[in-house]
């Protein structure tokens, strides 16, 4: 008799209450990750680097233009002025960068990888342009939102 009294009286979980606490502990990862999105956040981090690439280069073409009174032909032509000017984003696509024919003006293009990333305020040097305006191949990165735009001078190039 006491063998069968204690068949009866046992203790724990059951299957189906470890099997709704694993659903209700998926649905919350699923949800995490929706919201908090990694895929996006590392984009908009790559995007505020390269902002802050840009802004390092045309702060370099300004020093680079009181000296010379003009524009350099290519973004090389700035390492005597700053060794760390890198013309290559954090995937290793290229800026896009064209003097005018007199060297008096330039744009500065580079890509932005992220949807919602937005220039940080105050940021009056830079501007968000159309994804054709860069028109360099750059395979790492998939679908391109749009572009970054940095120019000078009274005329476009």
């Amino acid at each position: 008799m006491k063998l069968k009294k204690n068949l009866t009286n046992n203790s724990g979980f059951t299957l189906l209450e470890l099997m709704i606490v694993m659903g209700i502990m998926i649905i919350l990862a699923a949800t995490s990750l929706v919201i908090f999105n990694p895929g996006e956040k590392q984009r908009e981090q790559r995007d505020a680097l390269r902002v802050a690439a840009l802004t390092q280069i045309a702060s370099t073409l300004e020093l680079y233009y009181s000296d010379n009174k003009k524009y350099p032909a290519s973004i090389t032509d700035l390492i005597p002025y700053n060794s760390k000017v890198n013309d290559a984003d954090p995937l290793g696509c290229f800026y896009e960068y064209t003097p005018s024919v007199d060297s008096s003006s330039y744009k500065l293009v580079g890509p932005k990888e992220s949807r919602n990333f937005t220039i940080p305020a105050g940021q009056k040097l830079i501007s968000l342009g159309e994804a054709t305006e860069y028109t360099s191949d750059c395979p790492s990165i998939e679908s391109m939102p749009g572009s970054f735009v940095i120019t000078s001078g009274n005329e476009t190039p």
